[in-house]
């Protein structure tokens, strides 16, 4: 394993990059390191190839962005189960292009993997199962609260392959993959500036692709899009309605309920939105002050058993599980924070930005 930490704190320092690479280990070393690292996102069960497990990654944290260039991974299955979506706490989005190889869920019944230059989409705070062969691939991971708000639909997203042949989709590809190549040169504060385009060039290619053929269960056209904003905008709102949602864009309930039918119904979706609201808030240090009682008025359940219920069957943990976590991994993250870990800063990056 190679390790290269730069020196943090002044703009015109090198961006933190840590460098992980299995070659020099013997297999069961790999392996072993392997699942200690990759275990801040991921449980992972390695195929058996019949060759010497291998993984190599070159990664970059550009402030709240993190950078992945990995030229070889081993074929694998990936997992995230909804007790540890609720447990481990992680919000956000890895956004991979497979420049080799491919990856697809493996709950879709159809033959829907990614083609090479494909955009793989995964949502960290939604439940995961997926497969992959032996690939290579550019990773980049943003947090939530900072992507979310750009886009039109921020909870369905997971697992959703983009065509790299969209245009927007290549645009964003190249994007990353120059911004690979420029990564080792680039200083914290070069870092800063590319965070803007970087998200808006993301943006762009989620957004304009809601209405490919090939994306499942997105919202349908450019009326489903406009309430999607508007909803996004309005929550936490207590008021918003099938029928005070139709008549404010002008089309019967009927029509909205369709638009709406491959997310689950209008009302299936809104509910759903305030429940991750509601996690974000449980989650968040700067509102650890508000009891869950609060949390609960304020994002639109009239009664905390009925949002107890809803929570559970969609996290696998209670509200209060899942704040009483909160709290103790902000323990730990400042006991951790003197810790360091060979090769292993991009997973404590993960669990603090």
């Amino acid at each position: 394993m190679k390790l290269k930490k730069e020196k943090r704190g002044r703009m015109g320092e090198l961006v933190p990059r840590s460098r992980f690479d299995t070659r020099s280990m013997s297999p069961k070393q790999a392996l072993v390191t392997w699942h200690e690292n990759i275990d801040a996102m991921f449980d992972v069960r390695v195929h058996d190839s019949g060759e010497a497990f291998r993984v190599t990654m070159d990664v970059f944290m550009l402030g709240d962005l993190m950078l992945a260039n990995v030229p070889h991974v081993a074929a694998q299955s990936y997992e995230r189960s909804r007790l540890r979506v609720g447990r481990d706490g992680l919000d956000h989005y890895l956004l991979q292009f497979y420049t080799q190889g491919a990856v697809a869920s493996r709950r879709d019944r159809k033959d829907n993997h990614t083609q090479p230059g494909d955009l793989w989409i995964t949502d960290l705070a939604q439940p995961l199962s997926s497969t992959a062969t032996q690939a290579e691939a550019i990773n980049l991971i943003v947090p939530r609260r900072i992507l979310a708000p750009m886009l039109d639909a921020p909870d369905h997203h997971s697992m959703r392959i983009l065509s790299g042949r969209q245009p927007l989709v290549a645009l964003f590809r190249n994007h990353l993959q120059a911004l690979t190549m420029a990564a080792p040169a680039l200083s914290i504060g070069d870092a800063e500036r590319l965070i803007a385009p970087t998200l808006q060039l993301a943006a762009a290619a989620l957004n304009g692709c809601l209405h490919s053929e090939d994306t499942v269960g997105a919202v349908q056209n450019a009326m489903a899009e406009r309430i999607c904003r508007h909803v996004n905008a309005a929550l936490p709102n207590t008021s918003i309605t099938l029928e005070e949602t139709a008549a404010r864009f002008g089309i019967s309930t009927r029509k909205l309920s369709y638009l709406f039918k491959p997310l689950g119904g209008f009302a299936a979706w809104v509910r759903k939105r305030r429940l991750a609201l509601v996690r974000s808030a449980l989650t968040d240090p700067a509102q650890m002050h508000r009891t869950i009682d609060e949390i609960t008025e304020l994002h639109g359940f009239s009664h905390k058993a009925n949002l107890g219920r809803a929570f559970r069957d969609l996290y696998g943990l209670t509200p209060g599980r899942v704040r009483a976590l909160a709290k103790q991994r902000l323990a730990e993250t400042g006991v951790r924070e003197i810790e360091l870990v060979e090769g292993n800063e991009w997973s404590r990056w993960i669990r603090t930005v």
